[in-house]
């Protein structure tokens, strides 16, 4: 009996040192910088997304985030989600055409994400309880603050619609981002 009862209260205070709960998680935005600091971050309808994994935000000194991906596939591919806390994803498609260039551009409108018929369309999608979104014509923006050999900086916002229900919009806003090529 007291093998038991230790064994319980070693579980419980193992418990009580477990991560944060999601009501107790209040990340901060990163700040916009342009130097490949590996970061990243939105708000998809007002709530704070830091991209990580289930486990944790990234390995102990390490130079990844987990969570987010930074891709080649006949362009490029951010893949940024919160699997810890459910706070959601985004996707954002820059074709090989943009790899280079400055300024603000204008996402377009897709439907169903990545597919041939995308490849050289810049888009976002996202993720959110559970549903999938599509960027719409002339309702969200990104712009490359630094865009060169090594590292790609910007911001970006933008409304996507569901692709199920179109009725069914969210909202990105203060998105930014600096990683290495």
């Amino acid at each position: 009996m007291k093998h038991l009862l230790l064994a319980l209260l070693i579980g419980l205070s193992a418990m009580a040192c477990t991560d944060r709960s999601k009501e107790d998680y209040n990340p901060q935005l990163p700040p916009e910088t342009q130097t490949g600091a590996w970061t990243f971050g939105c708000k998809i309808n007002g709530q704070i997304m830091i991209p990580q994994d289930a486990t944790q935000q990234g390995p102990p000194g390490g130079e990844t985030l987990k969570g987010l991906v930074f891709s080649y596939d006949k362009g490029r591919n951010i893949e940024a989600k919160d699997a810890r806390y459910g706070r959601g994803g985004v996707i954002i498609k820059i074709p090989i055409s943009f790899m280079s260039q400055l300024g603000t551009f204008s996402f377009e409108e897709v439907n169903g994400g990545y597919s041939t018929a995308n490849e050289e369309r810049l888009y976002m999608a996202a993720e959110k309880n559970g549903r999938f979104y599509d960027s719409m014509k002339d309702s969200g923006k990104i712009t490359f603050t630094r865009n060169d050999s090594k590292i790609i900086s910007g911001t970006f916002y933008g409304k996507l619609k569901n692709k199920d229900n179109p009725n069914d919009i969210i909202e990105i806003t203060e998105g930014r981002f600096d990683l290495t090529k």
